[in-house]
């Protein structure tokens, strides 16, 4: 009677295990398909940016005077710059873009923190991002750098330029976006 019994328990927690098993595993999945599709209301991206700086950066610690400097809607993107300091070792800059679902707002494109190397100059400047038939200009025009450009795309050219030592953002709709360029126009 003993040996019919352990032959029906073995089975069984066999069974039961694998049964955990799957259903951890469909669990995991759910989650991690909900985390990638995160969306956010338009008050919480600005949290949402600075805990994605920190995370970055290893830890708060390492990074001060995280600052939302300027955003701007480009199509159905919404656009953001965002200035931070790193370790002491100078001010930085990036951008980061948001599509716009219904009324709330999903991840598309961030730009990697950029850390300064030793001897380097700081990272504070211009961006350029190509991105769903856009070009998107952002940063910040420093002192000894071209506030003006010219970009062409396909038969368009366009001349623009942007105020020196104030955070920007400039979209520019392509008529060709496998044929962009970007020329900084020197300033006599």
């Amino acid at each position: 009677m003993m040996n019919k019994l352990n032959r029906i328990t073995k089975p069984d927690t066999r069974f039961i295990l694998g049964c955990a098993f799957i259903f951890m595993a469909l669990v995991l999945l759910v989650i991690k398909m909900n985390v990638g599709d995160r969306t956010y209301a338009l008050k919480d991206i600005p949290d949402d940016i600075v805990s994605r700086v920190y995370a970055s950066a290893g830890g708060k610690k390492n990074v001060k005077a995280v600052r939302i400097e300027t955003s701007k809607q480009v199509g159905d993107m919404l656009v953001y710059v965002y200035s931070y300091e790193y370790k002491k070792t100078g001010e930085s800059n990036n951008s980061i873009i948001y599509v716009k679902e219904k009324d709330r707002y999903k991840l598309l494109n961030s730009g990697q923190l950029s850390f300064k190397m030793k001897g380097s100059v700081h990272n504070k400047g211009l961006r350029s991002t190509m991105i769903r038939g856009y070009l998107i200009m952002s940063g910040i025009v420093n002192d000894h750098e071209s506030d003006q450009f010219e970009i062409s795309s396909g038969n368009m050219k366009i001349t623009d330029r942007y105020g020196r030592h104030q955070y920007f953002i400039q979209g520019y709709l392509l008529s060709d976006s496998n044929q962009v360029t970007v020329k900084p126009i020197t300033q006599p």
